[in-house]
């Protein structure tokens, strides 16, 4: 049993008997009563009589009462506390009547209650205590007089809470201070009587009860202490309260009831203290509560009933009290100093009632050395009122006080004591020692002198306090000189200091006069030490200290006496002794000497001039001593104590007299010359360091830094730049001169002209190895450099070039500042700054080029790329913005040389490396928008040497930036390197700076005036590709982000290159825009276009009619009316601006026309010109006009007939572009006829073709209501016409490739070759499929044959496809490369040819893939499939149509299982097809490494889907299906689980309880998921989650993993199982079970169910039944006599967890037999991978074939093999028993033998 805690010694929150009197004192001493009365009630004796007859039985009492009251005798203290929580609710519950009769047994039981171990139990009794006097009221005065001192005792308590409970319920009973006091004084004697016998009482009276010993010693303890507190705050209360009477006459006459009320007291006060002998075993206890407690009464007696100390106990209790100095608790020091002290201030003849010698000092001296122990804070200030209360006069005065002052110094703690406790000791030790000698004749004998004071000032202040502050090095190790030493000393020499200035103030100039000359005494003593003890430093630092404090305590105050008596007299002896030492200790106390005090006065007497005359004639005595002794002692030679000696000279310079000493010193180290001897410039530079480092201290004196320059230091410093010596020190000179190696340090020693000398200086020693590098650039920026500069460079580098040019760097780096004292030489600092990057980047590039040998500047460039980091950005703030400029400007110099003159190609990291020397700038030399715009126009400005820029030229005339198109253009083959390289350059530009700074600019300080640069961007995007790149990376992402915001700048650019088409269409071939796809409109097509000035033009307004493009409508019609301009209604149109029409009009037409259609006034405008053109077409026909004029219109006329390809779930749909009128209608229809007669005579046929399908395609979507019937009879052929070209082309591509010996060149020029114009013909003509599918009145007049045929040829050309790249992969991977990316150039037609394959009917598919098989290539249909599904260069549109196809018939039974092997046999082997097997077998890891959205993990999903759709098409009972199961479970790793829920977020680590199904507050890929994986068990399929999961995110692919799992939770449900028991991961596991019972198991458990009601068969042995609620399964078996019920419980997260199974019912059937057939049953529903129904139906037809006979196997006990439900075939030649094949291998493999299970005969 362990004690409680806190019960064991007295809380800091209890409260004091003083504190317990005054919340008992009444406010205003109002009168109160006495003498029987409480408030106004007069109590009868008769009331509180207990005699039998008024005494109630328990019969009596109320039973519940009764009961709880007899629960508080048990011994359990929760038995307790429950019973008197229960009576606190029953006293408030109940009538004060019935309450009122249980307060005799409640008062016995309180007092018990009061005595318990347990806080808890002592605390709810006064809180029950509080509820029954708040019931009961004036029904508890009778039974008062027996409460009341159990009730004052508890108050006491030493637990906090129990002790506020008691006073809350004393309160609560009367809630009035005059009402308690009245009780108490009512009280007061069955108080004392209580109080007593409690103090009688021993540990083992106090239980009769086996209760620990331990805990009976503190209950013990804490009873006395109580009582001992409850007898003195009672005491105090009753005796220390003076009361007043409402009668003001009879003020002066005490009341009677009072006098009898202290008489009482008095009277029990005394029999106490005489009972226990005067309490004085107390004081003897072990508790330290009870001492204290005991300090605490004897201190309320000494003060209320001092009487009891008479003289017969003042023998007794007078070495009791004064020798309670032994007491070592900290706890009682605080009673114990009250005690003491009250005492001896009471009683002063009790310090001779006993032998103070021998019992109290050496007590006394102990706890003083001993640091009171350990209440310093406490104890400390009580020693300055204990020292006044001690009656000296019958002491040995003088003898105590300095016994009394040296044990007290004694019992000091420097290292282990607090700031606070040692604040404490001093401010009381100087009280005391204060008090001493402002009362000297206190402590001496009367009528004698004493020579006391002297004592004190030589045996404690000198020999103690100032011997421990000055040689502290000898009591303490230096390695304690921690900070709470520091404080000690630091503390000790305020008081030293307080303590003079107090005597020199108070007692007088005698004592004051020995201190100062005994501290010269001791100070000389340690000067002269001559640093031969080892505490030589410190004893100086000791000193220097001293005067410190001085300064801060005295001198501050105005007071003189410090310089006149200490520092003056000091200075005058030592000085001589200094001077002629070499230790720096002595001249750093002069230094602090200087600071403290005026150096004129202080060195006044040193010379021999010295005369006590005025103030400036000590001035000037003192500078000639300066000149003469101070200088030559302090700068002659470099010794240990130089760094000191230039200190002190330092603190010696005035402001009177600055120029003067500053002249002395200079003439002194260079002897007037501009040259400095090696060891004197190393004397200066140490001494210019030490003013940098005290020039604030300076100031502050008045020294400002231009008085510091003087022509000898710039002549010096000059002739140190210029000079051959490249030195450390040289450099560390310069530096110390010139400052500024930060913000803060800006303060040049050096003039101006002698800084821009010295600048110019550094500047050609730091450019030297540039000029020499291996690096264009570094030997041009050298040039640029040299230029700039006004120096005299000599041509030829000079030797050591290298080592200048290092010194020159340290100068700069540690000088950086300085750049910014001079704005006015700009190019000088801007040629500077520009060498440190070009330093820097020199640097870069070698430490990049790792093949160029690195010259020896590399680790120079290196320090100054390390340099540069690490600038701060306020540097370059500070700068003048035409430092910056200048800077900039040479820089981009360097930067325009190197990218324009790198011969070879630009590689990607030197364009990073380029862009970042930009970067660079911008954040360095750049502090606004406005000056990055000004640098990037230089950078980006025309250089003509170089071809830039090649495609339009900058108007330089004026600040309008309009451009012009350059009429000389190379070819796009013969771009020039240079130009690639800059166009590369500024592509890196843009991706890093942003689009709207580079191209757009942008200028933050004003918006409204951007500096935009459209030539730039028009010359990137005319330029379109450049080697590593092109514009449709990054530039053409950023202009349609940037153009969002900025609406003109599109039709800028559009107007440029407009202006450009026209100037050079001249080149436009025939019959450019028919090839381009503008109803697709993709980067394939764009790139299709080679004149740039079209391609680009064709992009921008692609980009400008976008419909991300909010202004697009007004846009489009503005650009319009420029086109109308320069195209339409020019005087004349040239061929070149018809060819363009087109491109412009195909663009552009869609928002022109709804902005046309929102303007009705302007609706005929377009639709004249369209009309117009229409006509002209036709009239070309009629006229039989050139073909090229034909050509040209009937583009034009196309282009403005736009059509819509709209993709969704793998199919396409056409929409029109526009709406048309009737009239527009009917010309398209003449055209078309038209063409149909006269066309064929004009184009060739290969065009004829192309124009012909785009004019039915725009015919058909336009106008298929005004088609006739012979009109859609050449549609239909042509349209197969056109579909059988591109098919034979494709099928002769493909026998081609098949070709044995045929190599990867050969292979490369066959797909690159093929035909363009029929694949283009064929995609229009899929998309007239398309549009004739979607148009149900033209179906019938489509013959089915003919549409039949035309979809056979469509999937005939799918599998074509994938035949070509089947072929390919199996010459090379880089070969299906080749024919995989060949598609991108026609992704529409590939994505149309794939939405007709998913669309087509089963005979469709059929007999494409019969004649594909027939066809005689050496891969067939599956191989060409499979080589879609998993193409290296995926097409979407042609994976999905694919994985459709291998999922459906006729492909499906072949898709997953090679063809020729036999699988109806269940023991034979099963061979999966090589393509899905590779896909599925891939490791785990390696795809739990992969990205989530990487393409071999989307293709390994894929396959997976595949295999479960296989699964779920076969039959339950197929041989084939159960082969496939195994295989998965024997091959395939299950933690391909574990990379489905990588897709799947989960709450992962809690544990949500949640009963709803809605997916409102999951993320959106979980929401997915769950539906994905609900959808695929209700519908067995994934297909719609294949359907949708292109393009590929990460919400598709949650969707898709989430469907896997809600298959293979119910195709493999074992599968599954066997994983999820294995997950180590319990966090894991359980967030997977919590998203498998919430979304897999209702849906899959409720199919498990339907399954078992609907496919099992139920006959006259056997049936089954189904529970939905309970989600229970009941088969019934029955056989002649005898049956057997058997349930199936499914668990919430089937089927993660194991369904139950348990006989119900059984008759007739043997125990073992009922066990076997339960395990059999067992053991078939947690193999399948299946439906349960499906296990039940092999379960029952194992019993059938038991009951047939058949023998079963002996290794499983079952007939039926319980995974593969194959019969026991292997027979034992021997025993002839019969065994499953797959059970007799493992028991082979695991026995590791070849015997039979039976009789071990060899198998």
């Amino acid at each position: 049993m362990g004690k409680q805690k806190g019960d064991g010694s007295r809380s800091k929150n209890r409260a004091s008997s003083s504190s317990m009197a005054s919340s008992l004192v009444p406010t205003g001493a109002p009168i109160v009563g006495f003498g029987g009365y409480l408030g106004s009630s007069k109590i009868e004796a008769s009331v509180a009589s207990t005699s039998a007859e008024e005494t109630l039985s328990y019969v009596d009492l109320d039973n519940e009462v009764t009961q709880h009251v007899k629960r508080l005798g048990r011994k359990d203290p929760t038995t307790k506390l429950k019973a008197l929580a229960s009576l606190t609710q029953l006293f408030k519950e109940k009538p004060a009547e019935e309450i009122a009769q249980i307060i005799p047994l409640w008062a016995f039981e309180y007092k018990r209650l009061l005595l318990d171990y347990n806080r808890e139990v002592r605390r709810a009794t006064h809180e029950t205590m509080s509820a029954l006097v708040t019931s009961v009221r004036r029904e508890l005065a009778p039974h008062l007089k027996s409460l009341m001192g159990p009730w004052w005792f508890s108050q006491f308590d030493p637990a906090p809470e129990v002790s506020q409970a008691a006073r809350l319920s004393f309160e609560a009973a009367f809630p009035q201070s005059e009402k308690r006091l009245d009780a108490l004084m009512l009280c007061g004697k069955d108080i004392f009587l209580y109080l007593d016998e409690n103090l009688n009482l021993t540990p083992q009276a106090l239980s009769d009860k086996a209760i620990p010993i331990d805990e009976l010693e503190h209950m013990h303890q804490r009873i006395i202490s109580s009582s001992l507190l409850a007898i003195a705050t009672l005491i105090d209360i009753l005796l220390g309260v003076k009361l007043q009477r409402n009668n003001e006459n009879l003020r002066d006459e005490e009341p009677k009831g009072l006098s009898k009320v202290k008489t009482s007291t008095i009277l029990s006060a005394e029999t106490l203290f005489t009972s226990h002998k005067s309490f004085l075993d107390f004081f003897k206890s072990k508790a330290p509560a009870i001492r204290s407690a005991t300090y605490t009464l004897l201190t309320s007696y000494i003060k209320h009933v001092p009487n009891v100390l008479s003289d017969g106990t003042m023998k007794m209790v007078s070495p009791a009290i004064l020798g309670s100095f032994q007491e070592k608790d900290t706890v009682c020091h605080s009673s114990m100093w009250e005690m003491v002290i009250l005492f001896s201030k009471t009683f002063p003849e009790g310090w001779s009632s006993c032998n103070v010698e021998k019992a109290v000092f050496p007590r006394l001296w102990s706890f003083l050395r001993n640091s009171c122990y350990g209440s310093q804070e406490i104890s400390y200030p009580a020693l300055v009122k204990f020292l006044d209360s001690i009656p000296f006069q019958l002491l040995n005065g003088e003898k105590f006080v300095l016994d009394f002052l040296r044990n007290f110094w004694a019992g000091r703690n420097p290292t282990r004591s607090t700031t606070q406790e040692r604040s404490v000791f001093f401010s009381s030790y100087k009280q005391c020692l204060l008090s001493v000698l402002l009362n000297v004749s206190r402590f001496c004998t009367e009528g004698t002198s004493s020579n006391l004071p002297t004592k004190i000032l030589d045996e404690i202040l000198l020999k103690l306090l100032l011997h421990d502050y000055l040689l502290s090095g000898d009591t303490m190790k230096p390695e304690k000189s921690t900070k709470a030493v520091d404080d000690y000393l630091k503390k000790l020499g305020k008081i030293i200091i307080e303590i003079v200035s107090e005597v020199f103030d108070l007692v007088g100039q005698g004592l004051f006069n020995a201190f100062c000359s005994s501290f010269k005494r001791d100070c000389m003593g340690i000067i002269q030490d001559d640093e031969k003890s080892e505490r030589f430093n410190l004893r100086m630092e000791q000193i220097s200290k001293f005067f410190v404090l001085l300064d801060e305590h005295v001198l501050r105050e105005g007071k003189s006496w410090p310089l006149d008596s200490l520092a003056r007299p000091l200075v005058k002896d030592a000085f001589s002794v200094i001077r002629s030492s070499n230790n720096a200790s002595h001249v750093s106390l002069l230094s602090i000497l200087c600071e403290t005090f005026a150096p004129v006065e202080l060195f006044s007497e040193i010379s021999d001039k010295a005369s006590n005359s005025d103030d400036q004639e000590k001035l000037k005595v003192f500078v000639q001593t300066f000149k003469d002794e101070l200088v030559p002692w302090c700068l002659d030679r470099n010794t240990l104590s130089s760094c000191a000696k230039l200190d002190f000279l330092i603190s010696l310079m005035q402001d009177e007299c600055f120029s003067e000493q500053w002249s002395s010193i200079l003439i002194f180290l260079t002897d007037g010359q501009s040259s400095v001897q090696i060891n004197r410039l190393e004397v200066l530079a140490l001494l210019l360091e030490k003013i940098r480092g005290n020039i604030g201290k300076l100031k502050r004196k008045g020294s400002l830094p231009e008085h510091w320059h003087h022509n000898l230091l710039d002549s010096t410093a000059v002739a140190v730049v210029i000079g051959p010596s490249t030195g450390a020190l040289e450099a560390r000179f310069l530096c110390a001169a010139l400052g500024g190696s930060v913000k803060a340090d800006q303060t040049c020693f050096i003039s101006k002209e002698a800084l821009k000398n010295m600048l110019d200086g550094i500047l050609t020693k730091f450019v030297y190895p540039l000029a020499i590098s291996d690096l264009d650039f570094a030997r041009f920026s050298s040039s640029q450099l040299i230029s700039s500069s006004k120096a005299k460079y000599q041509e030829d580098v000079p030797n050591g070039s290298y080592e200048a040019a290092c010194f020159a760097f340290e100068v700069i780096k540690r000088s950086l500042y300085c750049f910014t004292l001079l704005p006015e030489e700009k190019t000088l600092i801007a040629s500077i700054l520009a060498a440190l990057f070009s330093h820097s980047w020199e640097y870069s590039v070698n430490r990049e080029n790792i093949h160029i040998e690195a010259p020896s500047g590399l680790n120079l460039g290196k320090l100054v790329f390390d340099f540069l980091k690490g600038v701060e950005t306020g540097f370059w703030s500070d700068l003048d913005p035409s430092v910056r400029a200048a800077a900039g400007t040479i820089l981009v110099n360097v930067i325009r040389f190197v990218v324009f003159n790198t011969t070879q190609r630009i590689t990607e990291e030197m364009l990073e490396g380029y862009t970042q020397w930009v970067i660079e700038l911008t954040s360095t030399v750049c502090q606004s928008d406005g000056e990055l715009q000004g640098l990037l126009d230089q950078l980006l400005s025309e250089e003509k040497s170089s071809s830039w820029p090649i495609w339009v030229g900058l108007d330089k005339q004026g600040k309008s930036r309009s451009c012009f198109v350059i009429v000389d253009q190379p070819s796009m083959e013969n771009i020039p390197r240079s130009h690639q390289n800059f166009v590369a350059f500024v592509d890196k530009l843009v991706s890093c700076l942003g689009f709207s700074k580079v191209i757009g600019g942008e200028i933050s300080e004003s918006p409204t005036s951007p500096l935009s640069r459209e030539w730039l961007a028009t010359e990137i995007l005319c330029t379109w590709e450049w080697q590593g790149g092109s514009a449709q990376q990054f530039f053409l992402p950023s202009l349609v982000e940037y153009t969002k915001g900025e609406t003109s700048f599109l039709s800028s650019i559009a107007k440029i290159f407009l202006e450009g088409v026209v100037l050079h269409g001249s080149g436009f071939n025939t019959s450019t825009w028919i090839l381009f796809n503008s109803w697709f409109t993709s980067d394939q097509e764009v790139n299709k276009i080679q004149e740039p000035f079209m391609r680009a033009l064709v992009t921008v307004l692609l980009v400008l009619s976008a419909k991300g493009n909010l202004h697009r409508k007004s846009d489009a019609s503005a650009f319009f009316e420029h086109v109308k301009d320069i195209l339409i209604d020019a005087t004349s149109i040239n061929r070149a601006c018809l060819r363009a029409l087109p491109y412009v009009m195909g663009a552009i037409i869609q928002p022109l026309s709804e902005k046309l259609q929102s303007d009705h006034e302007n609706d005929n405008v377009i639709d004249g010109y369209i009309l117009g053109w229409l006509q002209t077409c036709i009239s070309c026909l009629s006229d039989q006009s050139s073909k090229e004029d034909f050509e040209d219109w009937i583009q034009v006329v196309l282009s403005c007939y736009p059509l819509i390809i709209v993709e969704g779930n793998g199919t396409f749909r056409i929409k029109n572009g526009r709406e048309v009128s009737h009239e527009e209608k009917s010309l398209l229809v003449s055209l078309f006829r038209k063409y149909q007669r006269s066309g064929s005579g004009i184009i060739s046929s290969n065009m004829m073709q192309l124009i012909e399908s785009k004019l039915t395609a725009v015919l058909i979507a336009y106008c298929w209501l005004e088609i006739e019937e012979n009109d859609w009879r050449v549609v239909f052929n042509r349209l197969n016409k056109w579909i059988q070209s591109c098919v034979l082309l494709m099928e002769e591509t493909a026998e081609s490739l098949d070709r044995s010996g045929i190599n990867f060149e050969k292979l490369k020029t066959i797909v690159q070759n093929l035909d363009r114009v029929t694949i283009e013909t064929a995609s229009v003509a899929l998309m007239i499929h398309c549009l004739v599918s979607e148009i149900n009145e033209v179906q019938e007049k489509w013959e089915m044959e003919m549409k039949s045929r035309m979809m056979e040829n469509i999937l005939r050309l799918f599998l074509t496809t994938g035949s070509m790249e089947s072929i390919a992969k199996s010459l090379s991977e880089e070969a299906s490369d080749i024919v995989a990316s060949s598609r991108f150039s026609y992704l529409q037609f590939w994505g149309l040819a794939a939405s007709i394959v998913n669309n087509s009917t089963l005979e469709v598919r059929k007999s494409a893939v019969e004649a594909m098989d027939l066809w005689g290539l050496s891969k067939g249909s599956v191989d060409a499939l499979y080589a879609l599904l998993f193409s290296s260069q995926p097409v979407h549109h042609l994976q999905l149509a694919a994985y459709n196809i291998l999922a459906s018939e006729p492909v499906c039974q072949a898709s997953i299982v090679k063809e020729g092997g036999d699988h109806s046999d269940l023991d034979g082997d099963l061979c999966l097809r090589d393509e899905i097997c590779t896909m599925i077998q891939i490791p785990t890891d390696q795809l739990l490494e992969m990205d989530l959205l990487e393409q071999q993990r989307v293709k390994v999903f894929i396959a997976w889907g595949l295999l479960l759709t296989h699964l779920a098409y076969l039959p339950a009972s197929a041989p084939t299906r159960e082969k496939v199961i195994q295989f998965i479970q024997d091959n395939i790793n299950p933690d391909i689980l574990v990379c489905l829920f990588q897709h799947i977020p989960l709450n992962i680590g809690s544990s949500p309880k949640r009963k709803d199904k809605d997916t409102t507050d999951l993320l959106p890929e979980a929401s997915n998921a769950a539906n994905a994986s609900k959808l695929s068990i209700v519908n067995c399929s994934i297909s719609l989650f294949v359907e949708s999961l292109w393009p590929i995110g990460t919400e598709q692919m949650a969707s898709l993993a989430g469907g896997l799992y809600g298959m293979m939770v119910r195709l493999l449900p074992s599968y599954v199982r066997g994983w999820f028991t294995s997950l180590r991961d319990r966090s894991l596991s359980m967030a997977i079970e919590a998203y498998t019972k919430t979304w897999c198991s209702p849906p899959l458990v409720s199919d498990e169910l339907s399954q078992v009601k609907d496919s099992v068969i139920a006959d006259e042995n056997f049936s089954v039944s189904v529970s939905r609620s309970a989600n229970e399964i009941v088969a019934t078996y029955k056989k002649e006599e005898t049956g057997m019920d058997l349930v199936i419980r499914l668990p919430a997260s089937y089927p993660l967890r194991h369904a139950d199974v348990e006989c119900a019912r059984s008759l007739g059937i043997s125990e073992v037999k009922q066990r076997k057939w339960l395990l059999s049953l067992t053991t078939f529903i947690r193999n399948q991978n299946g439906a349960i129904a499906e296990a039940i139906r092999i379960w029952k037809t194992n019993f059938d074939k038991e009951f047939e006979g058949v023998e079963e196997c002996p290794i499983c006990y079952s007939i039926l093999h319980t995974t593969n439900h194959s019969l026991p075939r292997l027979a034992c030649k021997t025993c002839k028993h019969k065994f499953h094949s797959a059970c007799l291998y493992k028991w082979f493999s695991t026995s590791h033998k070849s015997t039979c299970p039976l009789c071990q005969t060899p198998f």
